[in-house]
Formats: C-alpha cells, sequence, structure tokens
C-alpha cells in the first residue's frame, strides 16, 4: 500500500512539473534570411548599403526572397508559427498604409504571431548631443507605429550612446523611457537588446532597467551579444561572461535571440552552450519566444535555422 502510494504520489509531482513548465514559443528573426533578401549588398559593401538605406532604399533588396513573403516562407519551410521583423528590409515603405495592411494579412493567412519589430539605422538614444537623440526618438516612434499596425507585440531598441558609463545610462534612461511611454499607448512594449558599445555590459542594462522600473521596458536578450566596450560601438575592449550575463538578465527580458553558427556531429552548437543558457532560462521559469538566428558561414541558412530550431526542441 504505502508502495503504490509513493509511486502515485511520485507521478502527481511529475505531471504537476510538466504541467508548470512554460511551452517552447519559437520565432524566427529576419535577420537570419538577411543575405535571401538583401542579396549581397549588406556583406559586400556596407557604407553603400547604408547610403542606399537612407537615400534609395529599394535598391539593398537585391536578394530573391521578397520582405513580404517572409512570414510564409518561415511557416512553409521551418514549421515555426512567429517572426521578428526587423525594420532595414522595409525603409522604402515606411509611408505605405496598404502594405503594412497586406504584411498582416499575409502573416494572419499563414497563422503567423508579430512577435517583434527590430529597429536599426535610426540614431542613436544615448546621444550626448540632445537634439541628435530627440530626433533618434521621434525616428523610432514612426516604426513604433508601424509595429501596432502590424499587430506586433514589442519594438527592439538599442541602447548606443556617446559618453562614459552614467552619461549613457542617463542619456538612454531618457531616451527608452520616452519611447516605452509611447510604446505602451499603443499597446506594446519596448525591448532593449545587449547590442554592442556599453550595452553589451550585462551590469549596466541591469543598471538601466532597474533605473527605468518601467512596466513596458525590457530586455531582448542575446545569447553571443557580451563584446563590450565604453567608447567604441562594435570594438571589442572586454569580453563578459555570456552565462553571467545572461543569468543577471533573465529576470528582465522578455524575449531570446539565440545565436549559433556552427554544429557537431551531434547537433550541439559549438560556440554557446545553448543547453546552458536554456536551463537558465527554465530556472527563470521564461515563458516569451525564442528567437531562431543562425549566423554561420558554412552550410546553408536555411540547414542552420532547421538545426537551432531542433536543438531548442531537444534540450528544452
Amino acid at each position: 500500500m504505502s508502495g503504490v502510494a509513493l509511486a502515485l504520489g511520485a507521478c502527481s509531482r511529475s505531471d504537476t512539473d510538466a504541467a508548470a513548465k512554460p511551452e517552447l514559443k519559437l520565432s524566427l528573426a529576419q535577420w537570419a534570411l538577411q543575405s535571401a533578401q538583401f542579396g549581397s549588398t549588406f556583406n559586400d559593401n556596407y557604407e553603400q548599403w547604408q547610403a542606399w538605406l537612407k537615400t534609395d532604399p529599394a535598391k539593398v533588396l537585391q536578394g530573391e526572397l521578397s520582405p513580404m513573403m517572409f512570414p510564409e516562407y518561415v511557416q512553409k519551410t521551418f514549421n515555426i508559427d512567429a517572426v521578428d521583423f526587423v525594420n532595414t528590409f522595409y525603409f522604402d515603405q515606411v509611408s505605405n498604409d496598404d502594405y503594412w495592411a497586406e504584411l498582416k494579412q499575409r502573416c494572419e493567412d499563414s497563422g503567423i504571431t508579430r512577435n517583434n519589430l527590430m529597429l536599426d539605422q535610426e540614431g542613436y538614444l544615448g546621444h550626448n548631443d540632445k537634439a541628435q537623440r530627440l530626433l533618434a526618438v521621434e525616428n523610432h516612434k514612426k516604426w513604433i507605429d508601424i509595429a501596432a499596425k502590424i499587430g506586433c507585440a514589442s519594438v527592439r531598441v538599442n541602447a548606443h550612446g556617446i559618453g562614459n558609463w552614467d552619461q549613457q545610462l542617463a542619456q538612454s534612461l531618457e531616451s527608452c523611457t520616452t519611447l516605452a511611454d509611447y510604446a505602451k499607448a499603443n499597446g506594446l512594449i519596448l525591448l532593449v537588446e545587449n547590442h554592442g558599445g556599453i550595452s553589451s555590459n550585462a551590469d549596466w542594462l541591469v543598471q538601466l532597467m532597474q533605473e527605468a522600473n518601467h512596466d513596458a521596458l525590457k530586455v531582448f536578450l542575446d545569447y553571443d551579444n557580451f563584446k563590450w566596450s565604453e567608447t567604441e560601438l562594435w570594438q571589442t575592449e572586454q569580453v563578459y561572461d555570456r552565462y553571467e550575463g545572461v543569468t543577471k538578465l533573465m529576470p528582465f527580458t522578455d524575449s531570446v535571440s539565440v545565436k549559433t553558427y556552427a554544429f557537431d556531429d551531434q547537433g550541439n552548437e559549438t560556440t554557446i552552450d545553448v543547453e546552458r543558457m536554456v536551463r537558465i532560462a527554465q530556472e527563470n521559469n521564461f515563458s516569451g519566444y525564442h528567437s531562431v538566428e543562425f549566423e554561420g558561414h558554412q552550410g546553408s541558412p536555411v540547414e542552420g535555422i532547421k538545426k537551432t530550431r531542433d536543438l531548442l526542441k531537444r534540450v528544452w
């Protein structure tokens, strides 16, 4: 009798634990297919790509995959039902409401959830020049409007800045809280990514979240962006331990970017211990999206994305 009771108790606890663990939610970052949409324009000549983006943005789109078709392609090719858009694929459509209505409809027809719109190339939110900082805020607002039109849950921004630790913190705090207020008024939340410069220092980003203390301001946590510098955006001065950084930032995190580069014969990522990252997420009862972003140079992006998807499913 006692043996049966113990067995039943064990089953009950197991069932409870399984029910308590959040399901794995996968999305695909549009950037993972950047070469299919940009062609070689981004990788061959970055300065020219930047110039075209501002003066003739249709020219950057020289790939075989139309950004309009991205959601449908994701569902059919990867059986993933959520996406993270990137604004640089759509600079030529900013004022085209018909385009956004069609993109939203295509998502709905394909059963695609719009998790996030990632914002780049719109100025430094932590700029030490107030006029430049305010211009960057206004530039970002138009994309928040677009994210609301297509039904996104959030927008991702960069806390890039100029100045020392405290100056960039104060400047970014001002801009990010303003944009978080604006996002909240539009039914969205604002996410800050650890994405170069001082934002890739986990302690700085934690401090930003704590001082803001804003219910519509969270983190878009990248597993690999922990090379940081207080003075240069992409110059590596120091490297923050990625596992320590993820542990510190996970309590403030809404979505996760799962960077992958290469895999061994067992399907494990060779640069980042993805299973260890998943355990950190589960220990924090993380229930947001894991955004797949394969950036390897060996093998096709399609195969890399599938291997990342399958690894996440296995270790979860």
